[in-house]
């Protein structure tokens, strides 16, 4: 099972309701309370580089991570790294005022430090996705920032294959 929606990021999720019940939705926090997940994965960052401060952005993460511990305190959590974009998308005049890659860096740094504080698995998918220079391969992206679908699968099987059993 997974939860996702276009245009989540890391607040809206805490809010949102979103994950169908019936003929309803609900909000993450009443979808965690009625499952019985034993691992769980995050992924949040890729369209959030424009925050006002990594700090303000892993305190919002911070509390995501709270509140599925909260739900599902026995779950094995897996915060996924924010993918680069390419080098092209992360130059570009949009996206380079932002930081661009080095803006993605540092967050993935402070993810990094919050599972290590926090006793969470840390996912580097930057192993699978990224090019020599560390920008994402243009092969694996359309638009420089989001996966094709073709490495969408890819990413799920470097899932499947690094897990803690």
């Amino acid at each position: 099972n997974y939860y996702s929606e276009v245009g989540l990021n890391v607040s809206s999720v805490q809010k949102r309701a979103y994950v169908p019940s019936g003929d309803t939705k609900l909000t993450l926090a009443e979808a965690l309370a009625q499952s019985n997940f034993t691992k769980v994965y995050l992924s949040f960052g890729i369209n959030e580089i424009g925050w006002s401060s990594t700090k303000a952005f892993i305190s919002t993460y911070t509390n995501l991570v709270n509140l599925v511990k909260e739900k599902l305190p026995d779950a094995d959590i897996y915060v996924q790294a924010i993918l680069p974009m390419s080098k092209k998308t992360a130059e570009s005049d949009t996206y380079s005022p932002m930081g661009g890659n080095g803006k993605i860096a540092e967050y993935n740094d402070a993810l990094m430090d919050l599972c290590e504080s926090e006793g969470l698995y840390f996912v580097d998918l930057c192993d699978v996705f990224a090019d020599e220079n560390g920008d994402l391969n243009a092969t694996d992206s359309g638009d420089g920032i989001h996966l094709g679908s073709k490495s969408y699968h890819r990413w799920a099987d470097y899932l499947r294959n690094h897990v803690v059993k």
